[in-house]
């Protein structure tokens, strides 16, 4: 393949069609709150007479950062950060600088070279190449738009990845370069396959377009297959006179490669009202296809359509499959095992329990080409042999990746030194803010994470049985079990001046204990359901947001406002911030006593907003991260946005800037002494 032949290949734009996707986004909660929107709708009700009747403090500004500057060090290799930084502030913004990345993304695909000498992992933000013999990342490269599937040329030198930007990633291994090919479309590539010779390459998007690229001459056939959901599978028979397409409601199709029109020829087909399964994979000889089934796997002969093997009793949910060069084993991935098949005999010959993973949790299996080894990529990259003779599977390494797998993790809190990340699947990590280091896993639960916050004291975690557990921040145990909601909690707010907890439930219900006796003390009902609450102005509103509205209790008058619209994105000692959806885009300060609107903001969209410990610094996050002179009511930096949807964070001493994206990645950004 020569560099002029892929240019030539830049200026093929075709079938430019509108964008009919929109990618779902990580539920993250400003202000220190997580809650998942897939929750179990609850039924039944509770009465609580019981009221509070709290006194109220006079507002006061924020307290001033501390004056002892925090030791910080990059874990991005190679650089060096200088050891005291600044307090964030107005002043010095324009010094801002990028110390620290944390995390490599949520993982998406995992494909093994065809001489076994290379993997490569395919995340939101890098791809990563492991060397077996070294056992290490060999290559990091930064990825302009996440990759969802990818390739290896049958030399192992190149690498094709189809993502988000309708556009095909060429990645030279050897010379360490890449080119991108526009496939004329803006919708995601879902699939991508290389024929053995090297010479073509199928693309397809989400849509129905199923392309066919010739890397020799420049060639490209147009739209040759079409199914109803898109195409996720792509593959060429052995002598790559054939091609197939999947879809996950369809059965497997295949086409003649080299006909003039490249007719739709044959279906691979299980009955008409059956589902075809959720995952496909072909074997590398490109002689069979491994399907999952509701309940069941089959391999496909793709030569004549025939069944080769059924499998069947799994009893497990099948999270991930894969199949050898020769169609001779598959391999399942479940929950918490690992299952080895010999596909003509459709039994199980060996199996490995993946319960002593931990914290692990897998997302997808591939098998080398020759069946001697595989590996399973969830949060690190874990590898395992294959015993020839007696198909025994054993555990070799563990490669550490720091992935965010599944978006596992909703929301940071921070304090001055520690960062913490509640999951929606139960678990809870403590971060060093200096080193980067997980130090350990805070819950161990099968109950559904629904809503948590932290304060000074305590991390409040609330779950999909409509518990509350709050943990002592001392011995990171849990002190209390509070009961009383006929909810799932979706919002949970700490208020120290007032000794009190509130949860908010999707069904526009509050419930409010008293923390030091765990009693419960009363509900409020409010006109909308929330999934964020605040407290503004020394604690005297509770505010609430949700849906793109918001409503303020006010606990001296005991009374609701009325529904306010715009979004709330966070609140200081002048007031709530609102992000308006209707008439007015512009971002509002808005003050809960009047209603009135203190002062309008630049005409920004914004999906999440901080202020600095001070006040005087606003911080918000759209198409770029905006930072807003309070004072002088002015944008005074602008940096171009890593990702939209993301979550603001200072710690608490002022000193560093967490930006955290939606696919569990962080930015760190702070002022050098």
């Amino acid at each position: 393949m020569t560099n002029g032949s892929t240019r030539g290949r830049l200026k093929q734009a075709i079938h430019w069609v509108k964008l009919i996707i929109l990618f779902g986004m990580i539920l993250v909660i400003s202000g220190c709150s997580g809650a998942s929107g897939l929750l179990p709708t609850e039924t039944g009700s509770e009465d609580i007479t019981q009221t509070i009747t709290p006194v109220l403090p006079t507002a006061t500004s924020s307290p001033e950062p501390s004056a002892t500057a925090t030791p910080f060090v990059s874990i991005r290799e190679g650089e060096s950060v200088p050891a005291e930084i600044e307090v964030i502030s107005a002043k010095n913004i324009k010094n801002l600088q990028e110390i620290g990345r944390w995390g490599n993304g949520v993982a998406y695909a995992v494909e093994w070279s065809p001489n076994e000498e290379t993997i490569a992992v395919s995340t939101s933000r890098y791809m990563l190449l492991i060397d077996m013999q070294s056992m290490d990342i060999s290559q990091r490269i930064p990825l302009e738009f996440p990759l969802y599937r990818i390739a290896f040329s049958p030399d192992g030198r190149t690498i094709y990845g189809g993502g988000t930007q309708g556009k095909l990633l060429l990645y030279d291994i050897q010379e360490e370069s890449q080119e991108m090919i526009s496939l004329g479309t803006v919708l995601p590539i879902t699939a991508v396959a290389v024929s053995h010779n090297g010479e073509y390459v199928l693309s397809a998007d989400w849509q129905k377009a199923v392309q066919l690229w010739n890397m020799e001459t420049d060639v490209l056939k147009p739209q040759f297959a079409t199914t109803l959901s898109g195409s996720l599978a792509l593959g060429f028979s052995n002598n790559d006179e054939l091609a197939f397409t999947w879809s996950p409601i369809e059965p497997i199709k295949g086409w003649h490669m080299h006909t003039a029109e490249a007719e739709e020829e044959f279906y691979f087909g299980m009955d008409a009202n059956q589902r075809t399964g959720t995952t496909v994979r072909f074997s590398a000889d490109g002689n069979a296809a491994a399907v999952n089934q509701t309940w069941q796997m089959r391999v496909q002969n793709l030569t004549n359509g025939t069944t080769i093997g059924l499998l069947k009793n799994f009893n497990k949910e099948v999270l991930d499959l894969d199949i050898t060069g020769n169609g001779e084993w598959t391999i399942s991935l479940h929950t918490d095992q690992v299952r080895l098949w010999e596909s003509a005999k459709s039994k199980v010959i060996s199996s490995f329990d993946l319960s002593d993973l931990l914290d692990q949790f897998p997302v997808k299996i591939r098998i080398s080409p020759d069946g001697s080894q595989f590996v399973l990529l969830g949060q690190d990259l874990i590898f395992f042999e294959i015993d020839q003779e007696t198909q025994e599977i054993m555990q070799t390494e563990v490669l550490p990746l720091n992935l965010a797998t599944d978006l596992n993790y909703d929301a940071v809190c921070t304090t001055e030194n520690m960062l913490y990340q509640v999951g929606l699947d139960g678990s809870l990590h403590e971060v060093d803010l200096q080193s980067g280091d997980t130090l350990q896993n805070l819950l161990s639960t099968d109950n559904q994470v629904s809503a948590y916050t932290i304060s000074e004291s305590m991390i409040a975690v609330g779950y999909g049985n409509r518990t509350i557990e709050l943990l002592d921040m001392t011995s990171l145990e849990v002190d209390k079990i509070l009961r009383g909601l006929s909810h799932v909690p979706l919002a949970l707010l700490v208020s120290t001046e007032y000794d009190m907890l509130v949860a908010q439930t999707g069904q526009g219900t509050t419930g409010i204990w008293q923390t030091s006796s765990g009693n419960y003390l009363s509900k409020q009902d409010w006109d909308i359901a929330l999934d964020d609450l605040q407290l503004s102005y020394g604690e005297r509103y509770l505010v609430g947001s949700g849906a793109g509205q918001t409503q303020i209790y006010d606990f001296a008058d005991e009374s609701i406002s009325e529904v306010i619209d715009g979004r709330l994105l966070t609140v200081n000692q002048d007031g709530l911030l609102l992000q308006p959806y209707k008439a007015d885009r512009r971002l509002q300060l808005l003050n809960p006593a009047s209603m009135n609107v203190v002062e309008h903001l630049a005409e920004v969209r914004a999906d999440s907003a901080v202020y600095s410990p001070d006040g005087k610094l606003l911080v918000f996050s759209g198409k770029a991260l905006f930072f807003w002179d309070t004072e002088q009511a002015e944008i005074v930096l602008q940096i171009e946005n890593p990702a939209r949807g993301a979550e603001l964070f200072f710690s608490a001493d002022g000193r560093i800037l967490l930006f955290v994206n939606a696919d569990g990645s962080m930015l760190l950004y702070s002022v050098p002494a």
